[in-house]
C-alpha cells in the first residue's frame, strides 16, 4: 500500500511540474527532471502583447525596463458656456385692442397709445468652434502593478460674433422690423431710469484659457484574461481665466418725432461696454476607474470615468463703459446725457465639482525583447465644470450728469436690486495620445 502512495505522489509532481513549464514557454529550458535547472526568468526573451487565451498575469509586466512611461496627447476640443447667450433679435408686431359692443360681439381693432409691441425673435449663442490643445504626462511603474502618473493640461479657446440690424428712427424698430436687445447692458444705467434701449449693432465675444494638473496613484488588475481594471486616487489643480464682452452701438433720428426750436434732425447715439473678467483657481481630490477590453492582442478598448471636488476662489470683475450723446442739426452737441465708467468685483470661496468621461481604441506593441512598449489611442473625452462661472447683473438705477444714483420713487426711496449668473463650463472632443515604456 505504502509503494502504490509513493507512486500516486510522483505521478502528480510529474505532472504539476510539466504544467509549469507549459505556462513558462521559452523563458524556462526544459532539463532532467522537469525545471530543475530553469534560466532565471530576468533574463530578456521576445513576447507578444497580452494573449487573451493563455496570459493573465497579476499586473503589466515588462522585462528589464525601466519602469518609466512618458505620455504627449493631441486635443481637438470644443468649450462651451451653458446658458450663455449673448444677444436677442427682437421683431416688432401690430398690437390689436378688441372692442365688445353691447351685444357682446368682439371685434379685433387697432387702438391704444402702443399700438405696436416688441417680441423676442431668437436668441443669439455662440457657436462651437474646435480649437487645439496639448497634455503631456510621466509615470513610475512600481512593484505589484502599482504606478504614480502626473499630466498637465492646457487649452485655450476664444469666440467673436457680431450682428446688426437694419437702422431705425425711434428707440424702438418700426412695424415689422427687427431689433437687438443686449441682456448684458444694466437698465438702470440707460439715460431714462427703466429704460430698455434696443440697438442696431452688437459684437461679442469669449476667451478661455484653461491649465490642469493631476497626480494620481493607481494599480492595474487583471480581472480575467480581456479585462483590466485600474482604479485611481489623487490630487488635481486648475486654473482658468475668462473673459466675456458685449459691445452694442445705435444711431437714432429723432427728426421727425420732435418739434422743439424748429429742429429737424437729432441724432440720439448710444454706446454700451460690458466687460466680465473671471479667474478661478481649486486644489482637490480625484478619483476614477480606467477599464480595458482587449479586443485582440494588440487591439483593446479603453474607457475613463472620473470625478473631482476642487477648492478654490472665484474672483468676478465687471467693467461698463456707457455713453450717450444728443446731437442737433444746428450745431447744438453733441450733448452727454450719459457717461459712465465703472466697475463691480465679487471674490469669493467655494467648492466646484468635474467630471470627465472618456472612450476609445487602443493599438499597443512590444520591441526589443519586450523591454519597450508604445501605444497609441484615438478617443472622445467630455470634461464638466459645475458653476464654474458667476457674474453679478446690476437693475435699475439712473446715471445723471455723470453721477450714478439708485432710481427713487418720488416719496425719495431709492429700489435697486441684482442677481447672479451661473454657467456650467463644458470642453471636449478628439483625442490622439501616443504612450512609450521604457
Amino acid at each position: 500500500m505504502k509503494q502504490v502512495l509513493t507512486l500516486i505522489a510522483l505521478s502528480a509532481s510529474t505532472a504539476l511540474l510539466g504544467d509549469c513549464c507549459k505556462h513558462l514557454g521559452n523563458s524556462c529550458k526544459r532539463s532532467e527532471p522537469c525545471c530543475e535547472h530553469c534560466e532565471p526568468c530576468c533574463v530578456p526573451e521576445p513576447k507578444l502583447p497580452i494573449c487573451c487565451e493563455c496570459y493573465v498575469p497579476s499586473f503589466d509586466d515588462m522585462e528589464c525596463d525601466w519602469g518609466l512611461f512618458v505620455t504627449a496627447d493631441f486635443l481637438y476640443w470644443y468649450a462651451d458656456e451653458t446658458d450663455l447667450s449673448y444677444a436677442a433679435l427682437t421683431r416688432t408686431d401690430l398690437r390689436t385692442t378688441p372692442v365688445i359692443s353691447g351685444t357682446g360681439t368682439v371685434t379685433p381693432a387697432l387702438g391704444g397709445d402702443s399700438p405696436f409691441y416688441s417680441t423676442i425673435d431668437k436668441i443669439k449663442r455662440f457657436e462651437s468652434r474646435w480649437k487645439p490643445g496639448v497634455r503631456v504626462g510621466l509615470g513610475c511603474k512600481m512593484d505589484g502593478g502599482w504606478d504614480l502618473y502626473s499630466n498637465w493640461t492646457y487649452y485655450t479657446s476664444e469666440r467673436s460674433h457680431s450682428i446688426t440690424v437694419t437702422p431705425f428712427s425711434s428707440f424702438t424698430p418700426a412695424l415689422g422690423a427687427k431689433g437687438i436687445l443686449n441682456p448684458w447692458a444694466s437698465a438702470g444705467l440707460m439715460p431714462y431710469p427703466g429704460e430698455v434701449l434696443m440697438f442696431d449693432s452688437l459684437s461679442a465675444k469669449w476667451n478661455l484659457v484653461f491649465n490642469q494638473i493631476d497626480l494620481e496613484l493607481g494599480r492595474r488588475y487583471w480581472l480575467s484574461e480581456c479585462f483590466t481594471l485600474r482604479p485611481y486616487a489623487g490630487l488635481r489643480a486648475a486654473w482658468t481665466h475668462t473673459t466675456f464682452e458685449v459691445k452694442a452701438h445705435n444711431d437714432i433720428d429723432l427728426g421727425g418725432l420732435i418739434a422743439v426750436d424748429n429742429i429737424t434732425t437729432a441724432l440720439y447715439k448710444t454706446d454700451t461696454k460690458d466687460h466680465f473678467r473671471n479667474r478661478n483657481w481649486g486644489v482637490g481630490l480625484i478619483g476614477g476607474l480606467q477599464p480595458t477590453f482587449f479586443l485582440t492582442e494588440e487591439f483593446s478598448l479603453y474607457a475613463n470615468a472620473e470625478m473631482s471636488l476642487l477648492w478654490g476662489q472665484l474672483n468676478s470683475h465687471i467693467h461698463r463703459d456707457y455713453t450717450n450723446t444728443f446731437t442737433t442739426e444746428a450745431g447744438v452737441g453733441p450733448t452727454p446725457l450719459m457717461d459712465y465708467h465703472g466697475g463691480t468685483s465679487d471674490n469669493f470661496s467655494c467648492m466646484q465639482p468635474v467630471m470627465d468621461l472618456g472612450i476609445g481604441l487602443r493599438w499597443e506593441t512590444c520591441f526589443c525583447d519586450n523591454r519597450y512598449r508604445f501605444n497609441l489611442d484615438a478617443g472622445w473625452e467630455h470634461h464638466v465644470f459645475f458653476n464654474y462661472n458667476r457674474r453679478v447683473q446690476l437693475f435699475l438705477g439712473h446715471l445723471f450728469n455723470d453721477t450714478f444714483i439708485l432710481a427713487s420713487s418720488p416719496n425719495g426711496r431709492a429700489d435697486f436690486t441684482y442677481q447672479t449668473v451661473d454657467s456650467d463650463l463644458g470642453m471636449g472632443g478628439f483625442v490622439l495620445r501616443a504612450r512609450f515604456d521604457f
